[in-house]
C-alpha cells in the first residue's frame, strides 16, 4: 500500500471515529406540559393526595423541583418531588392530608432532555376557594434567553464558521495553481488560531452555563464541584459536552500539526481531517437541537445539519474574501495576474454562495414548516418574531450576494466595502441563530387556530379555536355552501378531540343551535398535537364529516 493510499485509509478511519464519538444519543428541544393533575385552574371538591405533571418528553433526573404553597406562602407538599421510574416524563409530589378549602399554587422546575431549564406555576382550587390566578408555564418560551447563553452559543458558531471558511478558501476558492503558495499566508494561520480559540471558549464555558441555568444558581455557584458534577453525570448535556470536548481536542491536535506545515507551503492531510472534525461538531449540535422533537426525526436532524453547515460555509467564505484575498493578492506584482486571481476566486465563491443559498432556502423553509404550525405563530411567538428578523437579515445578505455575483460576471469593479457589510450582517444572523437555539419553537405558542376543510359535497367547514392553549378555549364553527355563502340552517355540531401525543380518550364537544357561526367554551386538557373529528348535521338532514389536525400551545 502506497503512502497516498494509506493516508486515505487513515483519514477515513479518523472521520468514522469522530462521527461515532459525536453521536451520544438523541436529545430533544424544550419540554412542555401536556397534562397535569390537578389541571391549571381546576376546582376540586376534595383535597388531592398528590400533584402530577406530565411533560411531552423525558426530563433530566437532576435539578427538578415541585413545591405547592397556599395563599399565605406556606408549603403544603411533603418536599418529596420525584420523577416516575416507569415514566421519566412524569413529575410527582405528595401533599399534606386534608388541605383546607382555598387557592393553591404548584411551582415546578425541570430540565429538558436538551439541557434547558424551564419552570412555571399551576394554580388550582380546593373546595369553595375563589377563582385562581391565570396559570403560567414554561417561562423561557415567553422571554428572550439570557445574554450569556446567546454569547456562548454565538462564540461556537462564529469560531467554527471562521475556521471552516479559512480552510475552504485555501482548499477550493483560490485557483488550483495558487493554493500551495497561499498556505504560507500568515494572516490565514492567525485566523485559524483565533477561530479555534473562539470555539474552545464557547465549548468550555457551555458547561458552567448549563449548570447555572439548570440548577438556577449564580455564575459563582455554578463552578461548584457538586453542581458541575451533577450536570456531567446525570444530564444528557453532560455526555454531549464530553463529546464536544473530545472533538475539540482532536481539532486542537490537527491545528497544531497543520500550521507548521502550511508555513512551509505544504498541503498536509490534517486540513481535510480538520474539515471532517468541524462537520462532526455541526452534526452533534443538530442532534441536540429542536430537530430531535420533529415527527420525522432523522430528516429534521439532517436538515438542521445542512442549514448550519451552509450558513457557516457562506459566512466563513465571506471573511476569507474580505480579509484573506486582498492580503494574498497584494503579493502579486503583475496587475493583470492579480486581477485574474481576484476574479477567478470571486467566481468560485459565487458558485459556492449559490449552492449555500439554495441549501439555506430549502432547509429554512422545511424548518419553518415543522416548527411554526401556523402563519400567525410567526407573529405571536418570540421564536417566530426572532425567526422573521433572521429572515430579513438573510434577504439583505442575499441582495449583497447577488450584487457580488453580477460584479464577478462583469469583472468591472471590485467588491470593496460591500463584502464587509455582508459579513457583518452575517454575524448578526449568527447571533439570532444563537438566540433561536435557546428558545422553544413556535409549537409551544402557535396562537389562535383557524382550521378549514372542504367536504366531498363542496361545503367548507371552518373551526376557530382561541386562544388555543391548554385550558379554557372558545370553539367557533361556521359553514359555507359550495357557492361560498354562509349556511345558517344547522341542527347540531359535534367535535371529537383526540390527542396525538398520548392515549387519553376523546374529548367531545356538542354544540346545538341553528345559527352560524356556533360558539361554545370548553377545556383542552393538554398541549401538543391534536386531531378533531367534526360532524355537522344540517336541518336538511345532510351531514358534513371530516378530520383536521392542529397544535395546542401552553398558557403564557
Amino acid at each position: 500500500m502506497n503512502i497516498k493510499s494509506s493516508h486515505k485509509w487513515i483519514s477515513g478511519i479518523m472521520i468514522l471515529c469522530v462521527f461515532l464519538l459525536m453521536c451520544p444519543g438523541l436529545a430533544s428541544a424544550h419540554a412542555y406540559i401536556v397534562k397535569s393533575i390537578p389541571a391549571a385552574n381546576e376546582a376540586l371538591d376534595k383535597s388531592p393526595e398528590k400533584i402530577t405533571i406530565v411533560f411531552n418528553e423525558p426530563i433530566e433526573k437532576v435539578f427538578h423541583a415541585l413545591e405547592v404553597t397556599n395563599t399565605s406562602g406556606a408549603r403544603v407538599d411533603l418536599d418529596d418531588s420525584q420523577i416516575d421510574e416507569k415514566n421519566p416524563a412524569k413529575l410527582t409530589a405528595n401533599l399534606q392530608k386534608n388541605l383546607p378549602d382555598g387557592i393553591y399554587t404548584a411551582s415546578w422546575r425541570v430540565v429538558s432532555a436538551d439541557g434547558h431549564a424551564i419552570n412555571g406555576v399551576i394554580p388550582f382550587i380546593v373546595g369553595s376557594g375563589e377563582s385562581a390566578p391565570a396559570s403560567q408555564t414554561a417561562a423561557p418560551g415567553n422571554t428572550l434567553p439570557d445574554w450569556d447563553a446567546t454569547l456562548i452559543r454565538w462564540l461556537q458558531y462564529a469560531g467554527l464558521s471562521l475556521y471552516l471558511g479559512t480552510l475552504f478558501f485555501h482548499l477550493f476558492l483560490l485557483p488550483k495553481a495558487e493554493r500551495k503558495a497561499s498556505y504560507k499566508l500568515g494572516r490565514s494561520q492567525w485566523t485559524l488560531i483565533i477561530s479555534f480559540v473562539l470555539t474552545a471558549v464557547g465549548v468550555l464555558l457551555s458547561l458552567p452555563l448549563h449548570a447555572r441555568l439548570d440548577a438556577g444558581v449564580s455564575w459563582s455557584e455554578a463552578w461548584s464541584k457538586n453542581v458541575l458534577g451533577e450536570t456531567l453525570r446525570y444530564s444528557t448535556f453532560g455526555s454531549v459536552w464530553w463529546t464536544q470536548v473530545l472533538l475539540l481536542l482532536i481539532l486542537a491536535g490537527l491545528t497544531y500539526a497543520l500550521i507548521p506545515r502550511w508555513s512551509q507551503g505544504e498541503k498536509p492531510i490534517f486540513a481535510g481531517l480538520a474539515v471532517g472534525t468541524i462537520l462532526a461538531m455541526f452534526t452533534a449540535k443538530a442532534f441536540m437541537g429542536h430537530a430531535a422533537t420533529a415527527e420525522i426525526e432523522g430528516l429534521a436532524i439532517g436538515n438542521d445539519f445542512v442549514h448550519l453547515t451552509a450558513a457557516s460555509l457562506w459566512l466563513g467564505s465571506l471573511l476569507a474574501l474580505a480579509f484573506l484575498l486582498p492580503a494574498y493578492s497584494r503579493g502579486k506584482t503583475d496587475s493583470a495576474e492579480r486581477k485574474q486571481l481576484y476574479w477567478a476566486t470571486i467566481q468560485r465563491f459565487s458558485l459556492t454562495g449559490a449552492i449555500c443559498v439554495l441549501l439555506l432556502l430549502g432547509s429554512g423553509l422545511y424548518g419553518i414548516k415543522i416548527f411554526t404550525p401556523t402563519l400567525g405563530s410567526l407573529f405571536t411567538s418570540i421564536y417566530g418574531q426572532v425567526l422573521l428578523a433572521k429572515i430579513a437579515l438573510f434577504i439583505i445578505m442575499l441582495v449583497f450576494a447577488l450584487t457580488g455575483f453580477l460584479r464577478g460576471r462583469r469583472q468591472n469593479r471590485e467588491l470593496g466595502p460591500a463584502v464587509w457589510i455582508e459579513f457583518c450582517v452575517g454575524i448578526f444572523v449568527l447571533i439570532l441563530a444563537a438566540v433561536l437555539s435557546n428558545l422553544p419553537t413556535a409549537l409551544s405558542n402557535p396562537g389562535p387556530a383557524h382550521l378549514e376543510d372542504t367536504t366531498r359535497s363542496g361545503y367548507t367547514v371552518m373551526i376557530d379555536i382561541s386562544p388555543n392553549i391548554m385550558g379554557k378555549n372558545e370553539f367557533k364553527v361556521s359553514v359555507k355552501d359550495p357557492e361560498g355563502k354562509p349556511v345558517t340552517a344547522i341542527e347540531q355540531t359535534s367535535l371529537k378531540l383526540t390527542s396525538r401525543e398520548m392515549a387519553m380518550g376523546t374529548l367531545e364537544i356538542n354544540m346545538p343551535g341553528n345559527t352560524s357561526p356556533i360558539t361554545k367554551e370548553d377545556l383542552i386538557t393538554m398541549a401538543g398535537r391534536w386531531e378533531i373529528k367534526y360532524h355537522v348535521l344540517l336541518k336538511s338532514l345532510d351531514s358534513l364529516d371530516g378530520i383536521v389536525d392542529f397544535t395546542v400551545g401552553n398558557p403564557k
